[in-house]
């Protein structure tokens, strides 16, 4: 660990621009746990992926940025996930990396998030806290809208049709916004046996 390093990004003078940045980069998504996230830089974090305590020299390097929640749930500390969780520690894999992340992380119906890797299911759920009882409800209701819209034509779903809503999954609105937790409701798709069968 460097001690007594100087946080470029305080004083950064285009950091609105890199908050703005990465907001749009990631479809206004925390980069943790997929909730919504807006451009109050009170409720969000540029988060360095590496800590830029013990890679102070990685500070202002893109790849090692993205923007999250700053994860504060009622001022309890056991309870705080993402960036409030996280603060200097460091992790096996960034969130950036894109689509190799998707393969690292399962879901549980009751939203719970894991992976077979046994240093990376520490970090999310150890160091990032991501199955704190909220962020596992809304996980648990976007894996059941799926299974919903799956059952309004039950026996019916077509690969194609799968294949069209994970592509709306991936899309933005008008806003540049992506949908909430939309890689949990991917997740449940691609297993899906008309996606798997073919």
């Amino acid at each position: 660990m460097t001690l007594g390093y100087t946080n470029l990004l305080d004083d950064y003078p285009e950091k609105d621009a890199l908050r703005q940045q990465l907001a749009v980069e990631q479809g206004y998504l925390c980069a943790y746990c997929m909730r919504r996230i807006s451009l109050d830089f009170q409720a969000t974090v540029i988060e360095h992926v590496r800590p830029q305590a013990t890679y102070p020299k990685e500070q202002l390097e893109y790849g090692n940025l993205v923007l999250c929640c700053d994860g504060k749930e009622n001022d309890i500390d056991k309870q705080n996930h993402c960036d409030g969780s996280k603060k200097n520690s460091e992790i096996k894999y960034s969130p950036a990396t894109v689509p190799y992340i998707e393969t690292t992380i399962r879901y549980e119906r009751n939203g719970r998030i894991f992976s077979n890797d046994s240093q990376w299911n520490s970090d999310l759920d150890t160091v990032l806290n991501l199955n704190v009882k909220r962020i596992c409800n809304n996980r648990k209701a976007a894996w059941a809208a799926v299974q919903d819209w799956l059952a309004h034509n039950p026996g019916q779903r077509t690969r194609s049709e799968i294949e069209a809503r994970l592509i709306l999954l991936r899309s933005r609105n008008h806003e540049n916004k992506m949908i909430e937790y939309c890689g949990v409701m991917a997740y449940v798709l691609k297993r899906h046996p008309s996606f798997q069968s073919a």
